[in-house]
C-alpha cells in the first residue's frame, strides 16, 4: 500500500488524515525518534535537541495530540 506524503508545510494551519494517524502525529512521533536517537552522541548528535524542542512546542501548541499506535512502530 503507498501512501503520498503529507504535505507538512500545511500541519500549522490544518492537520490532515495520513492512514491511521494525522499529519502532525506522525512528525512528533519522528521528532521524538531523532531526539532518542542522538542521545548518544555520534554525528548528528546535534539534531537531538532541535528536534525535541520542536516536539514540545507542537505538544504544547497542539496538547490533544495522541500517541502513534504500536502496531506502527
Amino acid at each position: 500500500m503507498f501512501l503520498a506524503l503529507p504535505d507538512f508545510a500545511e500541519a500549522p494551519e490544518a492537520d490532515c488524515q495520513w492512514g491511521t494517524v494525522t499529519a502532525r502525529q506522525w512528525l512528533v512521533h519522528r521528532l521524538e525518534v531523532v531526539s532518542r536517537m542522538t542521545v548518544s552522541g555520534g554525528g548528528l548528535q546535534h539534531l537531538g535537541q532541535p528536534a525535541r524542542a520542536m516536539r514540545n512546542v507542537m505538544l504544547t501548541r497542539w496538547p490533544t495530540l495522541r500517541p502513534v499506535p504500536s502496531r506502527l512502530l
